[in-house]
């Protein structure tokens, strides 16, 4: 019988011993049938052990407990529990005293969802970044880590925040959109991000239609929409498009020294990126 053996270069020297696979130890997972996976296990949760298919990430949540989901990258589930990719978090670009009210924004789009055309009320209408704040987040990190893996000052790599922060948070870039689009598209982007982030290409559109895959029964029990269809992906992607062009020109316009350009060239690369999946 053979077995399959798992190792991530993304483990830490610290690691003990004890984060190898131990034949003498199953596999605590459960499979699809409810049995006890019987394959052998690698330390992982606490005192279970698990095998690669069960394998657990080792995040922490936002309230500091350990994660639950399943390891996709490496040793983790996402980049955001990964703590070598996040310098910012997506929060860090959010700013709610300048965001126009669901109401205010509902006003101005005659009460149509932004990608669909669909009627809306006050009740089911979120607050919806076309370039969502992750999306922000997800370019400073990448920058970040280039300068501080080539030992440069990273200082100055602050001083584009406030800009995209008011950028991202106006009203061009702040739409109303139904409840179940808003979950959808910010499951699609954090996919895309995460395969990006651990990759360095990833497919927009692809995690858009399959964004349905990332969340959980109990998120998608009692959704209008489960899944966004083919019309509503190309209003996204185009959205998003449109605004990450725009932002560079902002960016551009207010570029007056390398690093600031490099952010720059940083936003248009994922533009590229997801003009074209």
């Amino acid at each position: 019988m053979s077995y399959n053996y798992w190792f991530s270069d993304s483990d830490s020297e610290s690691d003990s011993d004890s984060d190898s696979y131990d034949a003498n130890v199953q596999c605590s997972g459960i499979t699809t049938k409810g049995r006890q996976c019987r394959m052998f296990g690698q330390r992982n949760a606490g005192p279970h052990f698990f095998c690669h298919h069960h394998f657990l990430c080792r995040g922490k949540t936002q309230d500091g407990r350990s994660c639950t989901r399943k390891a996709a990258f490496g040793i983790y589930c996402c980049a955001a529990h990964d703590p070598k990719l996040n310098w910012l978090r997506p929060r860090a670009f959010r700013d709610d005293a300048l965001m126009l009210s669901r109401w205010e924004l509902l006003d101005k789009h005659d009460h149509e969802d932004f990608y669909t055309q669909a009627g809306l009320d006050e009740a089911e209408t979120h607050r919806d970044h076309v370039v969502e704040c992750q999306v922000a987040s997800h370019v400073f990190n990448g920058l970040y880590r280039r300068y501080r893996d080539n030992g440069w000052d990273v200082q100055e790599i602050s001083d584009g925040i406030s800009v995209v922060r008011e950028f991202l948070n106006d009203e061009p870039n702040l739409v109303p959109v139904h409840q179940d689009i808003n979950v959808l598209k910010g499951s699609g982007i954090t996919s895309f991000l995460d395969e990006r982030a651990f990759n360095g290409y990833a497919l927009f559109t692809t995690h858009l239609r399959l964004a349905c895959e990332r969340l959980s029964a109990r998120q998608l029990d009692g959704m209008m929409w489960t899944r966004l269809t083919r019309a509503t992906t190309y209003n996204i992607k185009k959205a998003v498009g449109r605004q990450m062009q725009t932002l560079v020109y902002t960016l551009d316009n207010e570029a007056d020294n390398e690093t600031m350009h490099d952010l720059t060239q940083h936003f248009e690369k994922l533009r590229v990126n997801i003009k074209n999946t």
